[in-house]
């Protein structure tokens, strides 16, 4: 066994040494200018390892780049290529002159389209880009000049990036990261400690959470640790936003000191429509605009508070601040409450956010399904036909253990059932949840004690 592994850790250096020279050998040939293989670039032909002008695809090519200077767009040039009908690149038959292979490949009127070259998107934003086009050779983020000839003069190409450049649309997030924390550095626990943003993937799914600084130092560790998943907290923060901004009432008793009448009947209106504009904004715009608003979110027993900046407010309505009576008194900030409940899930001490008022919840179908599955199979059972439990999951094409642990679904309390369809259940309680549950207690009270409906 040592003389194996001693064997296998030579040829593993090897083949890494072996890796590493070609890796320098290409970046060196590069460097110097030359071609090193691969696909034929349109518009040039291979010869003795070397990139020569095929005349007629470098038509093509300045056909590409005159086209999306007339016209700046890339679907217009897709178009105006795909329509010019040009002829595929073809390959020399061996033992045969070219002039006649070409004469007997070339397609004819009436030929099918499969016989004409395809242009896509990408193909036409790949060669309006490259800069092999020049007489350039590129290497990663290098470019170095090459030994080939140049099919467009810079001149033209820079003019194509500088076009390409305009025409690409605005990021909507300043970096690549997909669904971004809203409330980052402003939510807070009940000591005062602002909750970091972090995430986890789990099988290429990105799952986003507001979690305490020990959490994040220490562990598992004991102690008040917090753990929020973002999703639902921001939410909730959102959700309570639109209800305070579609509120006239509660938005005019909130600026009455800083703005005069006749500014106040304006108020409903601009309300609403800042909402609107919200639900319609991009992640990133959402982002500064819940900064304006929003100073900080405090987690206290039974209750959200979201204190809101009054001068961001009046900004984002489209208030001067210090237009109305007192520019002093528009620097008293504004607390928007929400009842809600923290339950402890788990070894970690996972926080579960749950709106009390829950009139916009709507049933989970998955949860609803289940209930209707489990009656039916228990009318089956009980309707006098002496079929046992067996014979009844066969029937319905089940395993006679997942029969039983759908059955006694079945047996829920009523006040659990009816929770499920309104949709006003815990919402740690899911069917997946339901139906991996080890045992479910014949008492009814015991029911709604183990699965939190007795904290609502």
């Amino acid at each position: 066994r040592l003389t194996l592994n001693v064997l296998l850790s030579f040829a593993q250096f090897e083949r890494e040494v072996t890796a590493e020279r070609i890796r320098d050998k290409i970046a060196a040939s590069k460097k110097k200018g030359m071609w090193m293989g691969g696909t034929v670039p349109l518009g040039y032909r291979h010869e003795n390892r070397k990139l020569i002008v095929d005349e007629q695809e470098a038509e093509i090519v300045r056909f590409i780049f005159d086209t999306y200077l007339a016209l700046g767009s890339i679907r217009g040039v897709v178009a105006a290529a795909n329509a010019g009908r040009f002829r595929p690149r073809l390959e020399k038959a061996i033992g045969y002159p070219e002039q006649l292979v070409e004469d007997h490949d070339r397609p004819a009127d009436g030929a099918s389209a499969c016989s004409f070259r395809k242009f896509s998107r990408g193909q036409i934003s790949w060669i309006l880009s490259n800069p092999l086009y020049i007489g350039k050779v590129r290497h990663r983020d290098n470019v170095y000049d090459g030994s080939h000839q140049a099919i467009i003069d810079i001149a033209t190409f820079e003019r194509a990036r500088d076009c390409l450049r305009k025409g690409a649309p605005p990021r909507r997030s300043p970096t690549n990261t997909s669904g971004a924390h809203l409330l980052q550095g402003r939510v807070f626990d009940r000591n005062g400690d602002v909750l970091r943003s972090t995430h986890a993937k789990t099988r290429g799914v990105r799952y986003r959470y507001y979690v305490s600084k020990d959490a994040l130092e220490r562990p598992g560790g004991d102690g008040d640790i917090w753990r929020l998943p973002a999703l639902q907290l921001e939410r909730l923060v959102e959700r309570e936003l639109r209800r305070f901004l579609d509120d006239g009432k509660r938005l005019g008793d909130a600026l009455a000191n800083c703005l005069a009448a006749d500014q106040m009947a304006q108020i409903p209106g601009k309300g609403r429509a800042l909402g609107d504009a919200y639900d319609e904004a991009t992640p990133d715009t959402r982002r500064v605009m819940i900064g304006a608003l929003v100073e900080r979110i405090d987690l206290r027993p039974g209750k959200l508070i979201a204190t809101i900046s009054q001068k961001g407010l009046l900004r984002e309505l489209g208030f001067e601040v210090g237009s109305g009576p007192s520019e002093a008194q528009a620097s008293s900030p504004v607390t928007v409450e929400c009842p809600m409940s923290l339950r402890r899930r788990g070894i970690e001490t996972r926080i579960v956010v749950a709106d009390a008022r829950s009139s916009d919840r709507q049933p989970d179908p998955n949860l609803v399904s289940a209930v209707a599955v489990a009656n039916d199979y228990l009318r089956k059972l009980t309707s006098g036909s002496d079929q046992s439990l067996s014979v009844v999951a066969a029937a319905n094409g089940v395993d006679r253990s997942d029969f039983a642990r759908v059955l006694r679904i079945a047996f829920l309390s009523p006040r659990l059932v009816d929770s499920i369809l309104s949709g006003a259940q815990p919402v740690e309680l899911t069917a997946r949840a339901l139906m991996r549950l080890a045992e479910l207690p014949l008492s009814w009270r015991e029911q709604e004690q183990q699965l939190g409906l007795h904290q609502q």
